[in-house]
């Protein structure tokens, strides 16, 4: 008796074949990454005992049957990134009440989020992110004890009004949150204070590119475990609270284009695993920091468009040479090592590699011989990552308006 249908990561295509009811013993069926296309079969809305449907990364398009949202014992849902489209039922709770992950993420989905998925108390991962959802988000989350990932980045959510942020409060309450990113939508409001209490499990914060205002409170230092914090692009003012520097598993700062004051903390420089410091198009002023040569792994720093002056810390270019360094070695290392002799990098060849290394690793310690530019040192890939995120950014935003 057939339980579990397992064929995701292969190259299959076609139609999803309407006739899968009859394996009415199916509780498990996983076929993401593939290049199957047409409709879901309104048929799987037959299976009463499936309990995971996982269909993400194919080619399916039209909406989701409604038959498959009645099916009471799914605890798996994901259908990301296909060309799905519709709105999600109001009662989804209900109907879903066993649901554990819902997984949207890179669809054609619209209309508001409904309340009632804020009622579904074993969930544990919503990705709704790169869709078309509007409106406020009328969620109180606090009973989602077990919710690890909220991610509804991307998509057309909020009005800029001072209420938008409300539905954060209740996270406090979600002391399993890891993953927390509600960026590029339109949610507007002041920050609230209550993010500083948010899990102290929580790796990734995101709420760049929003209209959100208001300061960073006091207090991020509770966030012990954070690993990326994103508030990019908003209309944040104030200082940036020294306390930052308490976060030492930070490896990505992005605090770019606010309208942040004061001076830059020197207590960024005890954030030895920091890698990405963005803090261009602000009020920064004062000089940039010695202690920033320290980070050891800063491989992008970003400080144009403030009113800092003085000098440029030799030590922060030295760092950053060490760094770049350290990565080439890697590279090389990585290119000796290949399986195929025909790919393998030959002794010599790595040797007139290494040399150049030590080349540039003493040029880099001259500081006099560093590439700068207005207190900016920009990786080339970096750079060119950077830009081309951003024109994606603009392009989806146009696309959706």
């Amino acid at each position: 008796m057939l339980k579990g249908l397992y064929v995701h990561e292969n190259n299959l295509n076609g139609l999803i074949f309407s006739t899968i009811q009859n394996l009415t013993s199916l509780e498990y069926i996983s076929a993401s990454f593939n290049a199957f296309e047409g409709t879901i079969p309104d048929t799987i809305g037959q299976m009463k005992n499936l309990a995971a449907l996982e269909l993400g990364s194919n080619l399916l398009t039209g909406i989701v049957p409604p038959s498959i949202y009645n099916l009471s014992s799914i605890t798996v849902l994901s259908l990301h990134y296909n060309q799905l489209n519709g709105i999600l039922p109001t009662n989804i709770a209900s109907t879903l009440p066993c649901l554990e992950v819902l997984n949207l993420a890179g669809n054609h989905f619209s209309g508001t989020l409904p309340v009632s998925l804020s009622n579904i108390s074993s969930i544990t991962r919503i990705e709704l992110r790169k869709n078309k959802f509007t409106g406020k988000i009328l969620w109180d989350l606090g009973h989602l004890k077990h919710l690890e990932n909220l991610q509804i980045d991307y998509n057309l959510l909020g009005s800029g009004e001072a209420d938008d942020l409300s539905f954060l409060t209740s996270l406090v309450n979600c002391s399993n949150l890891r993953k927390l990113d509600i960026g590029v939508n339109y949610l507007g409001g002041e920050l609230p204070k209550a993010i500083t209490n948010l899990s102290t499990k929580l790796i990734w914060l995101s709420l760049g590119e929003n209209i959100i205002s208001g300061t960073i409170p006091a207090g991020m230092s509770r966030l012990s475990n954070l690993v990326q914090l994103d508030m990019n692009n908003n209309q944040l003012s104030g200082i940036v609270p020294s306390d930052i520097g308490k976060l030492h598993k930070l490896e990505e700062i992005g605090l770019s284009v606010n309208m942040f004051t004061g001076t830059i903390p020197e207590s960024l420089g005890n954030l030895s695993k920091l890698s990405s410091l963005q803090l261009y198009g602000n009020n920064f002023h004062g000089t940039i920091p010695s202690s920033l040569g320290n980070c050891q792994n800063l491989n992008f720093l970003a400080m144009t468009q403030n009113s800092l002056s003085g000098t440029i810390p030799k030590d922060l270019f030295r760092a950053v040479a060490r760094m770049n360094c350290v990565v080439k070695m890697m590279e090389i290392g990585v290119a000796c090592s290949m399986e195929s002799p025909q790919d393998r990098m030959n002794l010599k060849d790595a040797t007139v590699e290494l040399l150049k290394v030590k080349d540039d690793l003493i040029k880099g310690m001259n500081f006099n011989q560093m590439n700068t530019y207005g207190y900016s040192y920009f990786p080339p890939a970096a750079a060119a990552e950077e830009e081309e995120e951003k024109q994606e950014k603009e392009e989806k935003k146009k696309k959706w308006l």
